[in-house]
């Protein structure tokens, strides 16, 4: 993903039993203060597959992944504070309007 402070990589890890917990059915992007420093990562309940074909539920006009590009960047750009705002912005569609183009590397 192109990011502000550049291009970033951050591991998407699917079907993943705590994804589905948080969230029932998509992806959940990590990072401090969620998991330590280093730990960084986009969890999803799907598969691979299922993963890359997979809208927004805010707006179906958006991969998921490039919805969830946008939290990675908030934190690769601005930190945690940053991070956690595009969290509470979603309930406004932060992150849906706020897109970053991802490419799933897999």
């Amino acid at each position: 993903m192109k990011c502000n402070s550049g291009n970033k990589s951050w591991p998407v890890y699917g079907n993943s039993s705590t994804a589905g917990l948080i969230i029932g059915s998509g992806c959940v992007t990590l990072a401090p203060p969620n998991v330590a420093a280093g730990q960084e990562k986009i969890i999803c309940s799907g598969t691979c597959d299922e993963i890359k074909g997979w809208m927004s539920a805010g707006d179906p006009t958006v991969k998921l992944l490039d919805h969830e590009a946008c939290h990675a960047c908030a934190y690769e750009d601005s930190g945690k504070c940053k991070y956690l705002w595009t969290w509470a912005g979603d309930m406004w569609g932060y992150c849906d309007k706020n897109k970053i183009t991802s490419t799933p590397m897999w």
